[in-house]
């Protein structure tokens, strides 16, 4: 277990600048910085000190580009200070080349933020030159997902509630639109039904004041209907209206009170029957 001792060695900082540093926002890693600063001045009783970047990336164990950017947020709040001397012939390696960093001990002179706002782009304007690049997360890409969901499923509401006959509800129609997220072929079959549905009975008597809610309509799932009923008889569906069969069961139905038996058992209205004949088998 460690167990440090001030004998082995400390840092003085003054009450004051701790109590001034605790009342600013920085990130964590420009207090990793700041850390290393210190213990290079004010840990060796200097003001400030040649610190490679080798030294900061040994100490905070920050990748370069991260530590570059950290500096320069430092710098720019006013917290630290940079001396460009001359490298140190002794340095050899492109990695340790760095500079002379100081604390300033003004605190008055500090343009950190004191509480959890914007900060200024100004205070900051040379930082998007830092090495890093922001690499996408898939958190992020889940949330440009969503909002390229959203934005198509607003859409495609639009185009379902500018068919829809009856203008109510529209909010609460727009969250059931979000539950259902229509594909586009199913959209395509919502509008095919309601175009159909607009003809019925049901909703062109009284005005159509029978026409269902959008939010009952899409709730209901009414676009799966199969047939209306409408004292005991109900519309031709679209799959009877484009099947062969339909042509061999309508073909079949001769004498005419066959016919009508054909049209009962299914609960079909005739003259429905009897338009389907005459537009697809010209009789």
């Amino acid at each position: 277990m460690e167990s440090p001792q001030a004998e082995n060695g400390h840092t003085d900082i003054a009450n004051e600048i701790i109590e001034a540093l605790a009342g600013i926002r920085i990130s964590g890693e420009e207090w990793q910085i700041l850390c290393v600063v210190f213990r290079k001045t004010y840990g060796w009783h200097k003001k400030e000190d040649w610190i490679s970047l080798f030294q900061f990336q040994e100490m905070t164990g920050l990748k370069k580009p991260n530590i570059i950017r950290a500096i320069k947020k430092l710098l720019s709040k006013g917290i630290i200070i940079k001396k460009d001397n001359a490298k140190p012939s002794i340095i050899k390696k492109d990695n340790a080349y760095g500079a002379s960093y100081g604390f300033q001990k003004d605190y008055s002179k500090w343009r950190a933020l004191s509480k959890k706002i914007t900060q200024p782009s100004s205070v900051i304007k040379n930082d998007n030159r830092a090495l890093s690049k922001m690499i996408p997360t898939k958190e992020s890409s889940i949330t440009k997902e969503n909002k390229k969901e959203k934005s198509t499923l607003e859409e495609s509401f639009k185009i379902f509630y500018q068919a829809y006959p009856r203008k109510d509800a529209k909010k609460k129609a727009l969250d059931i639109w979000f539950a259902i997220k229509p594909s586009p072929e199913t959209l395509e079959k919502m509008l095919s039904k309601i175009e159909y549905q607009k003809t019925t009975p049901q909703w062109t008597k009284d005005g159509g004041d029978f026409i269902p809610y959008p939010t009952t309509w899409l709730n209901g799932r009414r676009w799966e209907d199969e047939g209306v009923e409408v004292n005991g008889f109900r519309h031709l569906t679209e799959t009877e209206l484009n099947s062969f069969e339909m042509a061999k069961l309508a073909l079949s139905c001769r004498p005419y009170e066959f016919f009508l038996e054909f049209c009962k058992e299914r609960k079909i209205k005739p003259e429905e029957v009897e338009k389907w004949i005459s537009l697809n088998l010209g009789q």
